[in-house]
């Protein structure tokens, strides 16, 4: 199954960050529909998305959120075009991957963050990423619909499950 989830991830982006389908339509949707598919037969559920750490379900969908955001904003930062704007996505998204990388090597070895210090750190990733994602879609260079487009929003609405779940956690 992870196997199957690599494989339609990375033929999603091929398929969807270059040609032929950088539009949103059947092609498009059925790239994106094959990683969820995947996703969903190794375990991820709609539960899974409430969980701490533990259960990486929100924390695993920021990561591939920030994948997504990551490769997206390399056009618009390499064209110039809404260039602040694609920077601030790209470092919020690296950010985001190289702490979520972090929790996840502790939680690897059986440590873990303190409980008030994870909440306070997703809370300000929840935060940026709804800020990124008003910024980069309704000024640009995410205004239609694409990858940057759903990864800044995904981004924006699984860290907010994920601060949530922290709370919850406190």
């Amino acid at each position: 199954n992870m196997l199957c989830f690599i494989y339609s991830f990375v033929g999603a982006c091929f398929l969807t960050f270059d040609k032929p389908f950088t539009d949103t339509g059947n092609g498009y949707f059925a790239a994106w529909t094959a990683v969820f598919g995947s996703a969903m037969a190794m375990g991820m559920t709609a539960n899974a998305f409430g969980s701490t750490i533990k259960g990486l379900g929100a924390i695993m969908g920021l990561l591939a959120s920030s994948l997504v955001v990551i490769l997206a904003s390399i056009k618009p930062i390499r064209d110039e075009t809404y260039k602040s704007e694609a920077i601030y996505a790209m470092v919020l998204a690296c950010v985001t991957f190289v702490f979520i990388i972090l929790v996840m090597a502790l939680d690897k070895r059986n440590v873990s963050m303190p409980v008030k210090a994870y909440f306070l750190a997703i809370a300000i990733l929840a935060i940026c990423w709804i800020l990124a994602a008003c910024i980069v879609t309704f000024r640009g260079p995410f205004d239609t619909t694409g990858n940057g487009y759903f990864g800044s929003w995904c981004g924006a609405a699984t860290s907010s499950m994920a601060a949530f779940a922290a709370m919850n956690a406190m």
